[in-house]
């Protein structure tokens, strides 16, 4: 697989103008993308379903109740996909998530990448994700790392989320410029799964909502990449492989993030990584991000 070969592939956007960012930057920003109607009603619907997540940072993915994560997943399908397609070219939805940070420290969410959902060989997921309050510095707005969609191939493994690339080559010395994305609530960032993302905690007096809609593109196939080595284990090989496992869509809202039974239910063909790949850790991620926001 090419570093990055987002050129030869189908088209994620409708516009010309947005394909070009979304290849340039890894992501568009859109002001306004849901009206403030559906902003409240997202909003107040968060306050009237019962969950079982309370503290620190949580999504509706963390949640262990499926039936309450399915209700989440099929309202804003009906609420969001209308806009989404107005932008995005043949996308489908995969998962819905409210992205909340309750006020405290424990909310920070260190910089990251979401599962891959497709093989990015053929394709791109994206997020869209909407800030459904104002948010800023000081309530946990968004941070992504600039250019680091252009890193090479990752897999981001569960169970949990588990970071593999090739040994020594995925940051390549280079240093990562962050930047901070301030929102008004109906504000959109639509980023590919490759861009690494974080927020800073929520020291605001009151709970910060967002949204989280995760999309693959109509025709390819859904995947999930699962690790099968143990939390010391620093390399993959083949008595500890990744396994490549094309799986039905339901998957992402039946699977409990720090178990491997569902991955395994929902799976159509399986694969296996032929590559020995290395872990990398926090840390690792972490020493080469340039600590400056931009405007």
């Amino acid at each position: 697989m090419s570093d990055y070969d987002i050129y030869t592939m189908r088209d994620t956007f409708r516009q010309n103008l947005h394909q070009d960012q979304f290849i340039q930057k890894g992501y568009v920003l859109f002001s306004q993308f849901l009206p403030p109607s559906v902003v409240e009603a997202l909003r107040q619907q968060y306050f009237q379903l019962d969950h079982d997540l309370g503290e620190g940072f949580h999504a509706t993915m963390h949640s262990h109740d499926i039936s309450y994560r399915k209700k989440v997943h099929q309202s804003m399908v009906d609420h969001i996909q209308p806009y989404a397609d107005r932008v995005l070219k043949d996308y489908r939805p995969l998962v819905a998530n409210y992205t909340v940070k309750e006020v405290g420290e424990d909310s920070f969410f260190d910089f990251h990448l979401d599962w891959n959902m497709v093989d990015e060989r053929k394709s791109r997921s994206v997020t869209i994700w909407v800030a459904l309050d104002n948010t800023d510095a000081i309530n946990g707005n968004l941070w992504i790392l600039e250019q680091s969609h252009r890193l090479p191939t990752t897999y981001r493994c569960g169970p949990g989320l588990r970071l593999m690339a090739q040994d020594n080559e995925l940051f390549n010395s280079k240093k990562l410029r962050k930047r901070a994305l301030p929102m008004k609530a109906g504000d959109a960032i639509i980023y590919d799964h490759k861009l690494f993302h974080g927020s800073p905690p929520n020291l605001s007096d009151s709970v910060r909502i967002g949204l989280n809609y995760a999309m693959a593109p109509r025709e390819i196939p859904a995947m999930h990449y699962l690790w099968s080595g143990s939390p010391g284990d620093l390399k993959s090989s083949p008595a500890m492989p990744i396994e490549a496992r094309e799986v039905e869509d339901d998957f992402f809202l039946s699977c409990i993030i720090n178990d491997a039974g569902a991955a395994k239910k929902y799976s159509l063909s399986v694969d296996v990584i032929q590559e020995t790949l290395t872990a990398y850790n926090q840390h690792q991620v972490n020493q080469h991000i340039l600590n400056i926001d931009q405007d």
